[in-house]
């Protein structure tokens, strides 16, 4: 029975397109040089991918809980932090939401708009109710198969990049990203109802722009 590529699966087949031998697990012990540099790039890929944010790595409408110092603490897999896009927060509570490190609290949620009012940017008292769209940083076997197989070529292209000095040597080419991206964006199109963006009303909450807009050219 077919199953979803697993994180162990997608590194030998970038082996496997590189001519070396596949391992049998992801421990340190049994990585190989070569499978060592495949392991990191499809985990740098990943990552830098999702921050796009994509339908299942974007939580919308979020509340946040404050703590003792009426700082608003983030996880260290949330990779981005905005105003809500749902409920009328980004017009009705004034703040401009990033994340930055505060130095006794680490990640926390940052005002940029609290230097007009010369307050603290991370001082969140005056606000009784936090909530932010959170884009999370998710494990490579936690993504969808399609997300999965896109990072697997491109990282594959790139680890071929370092290794193999000629081109016409490549087994995955530009054409096989291309394709897995396609496959990609339609099931993100599909899955995130992306049409709703466009309906009266929804628009003026929206500031970012949708991740399919963005990878043209990532």
């Amino acid at each position: 029975m077919a199953s979803v590529l697993t994180e162990l699966e997608s590194v030998n087949y970038v082996l496997s397109m590189l001519s070396r031998m596949p391992v049998n697990s992801l421990l340190a012990a049994d990585l190989t040089p070569e499978a060592t540099l495949a392991l990191a790039e499809l985990r740098y890929v990943s990552r830098l991918v999702q921050n796009l944010g994509f339908y299942f790595n974007t939580e919308r409408s979020v509340k946040l809980l404050k703590n003792a110092s009426n700082r608003v603490p983030v996880t260290d897999d949330v990779s981005r932090a905005d105003n809500a896009t749902r409920g009328g927060f980004r017009s009705s509570w004034g703040a401009d939401i990033i994340i930055r490190r505060h130095p006794v609290d680490g990640r926390c949620l940052y005002d940029k708009n609290a230097d007009s009012r010369n307050a603290d940017p991370f001082d969140f008292s005056n606000h009784s109710e936090i909530r932010v769209d959170l884009v999370r940083l998710l494990d490579f076997d936690a993504t969808p198969d399609s997300f999965r197989h896109y990072v697997t070529v491109r990282a594959g292209r790139n680890v071929q990049a370092r290794l193999i000095g000629d081109p016409s040597l490549y087994r995955f080419s530009t054409d096989d990203e291309a394709r897995a991206l396609q496959v990609l964006q339609r099931e993100e199109l599909d899955t995130s109802d992306a049409n709703a963006l466009n309906a009266p009303g929804v628009r003026q909450f929206t500031r970012r722009r949708s991740p399919l807009d963005r990878m043209g050219g990532f």
